[in-house]
């Protein structure tokens, strides 16, 4: 299986990081406009008519778009949020964020609307298996310190001492300051080949006796 190109790695994790919010890439459309038009409008009346609301009831105005304008969509209430850049990500995620955009071709996001709508029809899509309600899924392409526990049958601590190793790969993405990290699927694949016992239980049986047999000649050698 040839390698992943970084850029590639880095485009998925910049999807399942999406996902895992909540959010959506859009593109501003001339038809949002005409809603955020109607949008402001509104406020600036509720605000002219009631003055005292707005700090009473924190109500804040809706952001101003502009055309072609790039931002995250949400869907709260059932009903599109639109959120800028620097609201929901930090400022080393905005990096990788502009390298995943110059990968794409802008005239093919959605807008708004259509981000609100993808959004609800995954929400509304059922899961594969019946499993517990989990905050965030993640795509098969990558994986979280918790999905290559589950994968090798290790504790998440045994994973995050493993990925401490400097033979260990380095994650294609992280977010929340590093405390949430992910790799890419091909590059623990590649990790795995060489070292069965990850995956396999006879394998790992196989290691532990090896090291078991060692430990007692060990021991033989310190006591002769």
């Amino acid at each position: 299986m040839p390698a992943a190109s970084p850029i590639a790695n880095d485009n998925r994790a910049i999807d399942a990081m999406l996902r895992m919010r909540g959010l959506c890439l859009a593109r501003v459309s001339k038809r949002d406009l005409a809603a955020n038009e109607r949008a402001l409008s509104g406020y600036r009346q509720y605000i002219k008519d009631h003055p005292e609301d707005a700090r009473r009831y924190g109500i804040r105005q809706p952001h101003e778009l502009s055309e072609d304008q790039l931002v995250f969509v949400a869907v709260e209430n059932n009903q599109p949020t639109v959120y800028l850049f620097n609201q929901v990500i930090t400022a080393t995620e905005l990096v990788q964020l502009k390298q995943y955009i110059s990968s794409l071709n802008p005239s093919m996001l959605p807008d708004v609307e259509g981000a609100a709508g993808e959004l609800r029809t995954a929400s509304e899509t059922p899961p594969a298996v019946e499993a517990k309600p989990q905050a965030a899924a993640v795509p098969e392409t990558s994986l979280t310190v918790g999905a290559i526990a589950r994968r090798w049958g290790y504790s998440r601590q045994g994973v995050q001492k493993l990925a401490q190793r400097p033979d260990f790969p380095p994650p294609c993405f992280t977010f929340k300051r590093g405390r949430i990290r992910i790799w890419a699927v091909e590059d623990i694949e590649q990790y795995e080949r060489d070292r069965p016992e990850l995956h396999s239980q006879a394998a790992k049986i196989l290691k532990v006796r090896g090291f078991a047999r060692a430990i007692q000649k060990g021991r033989k050698q310190n006591a002769g």
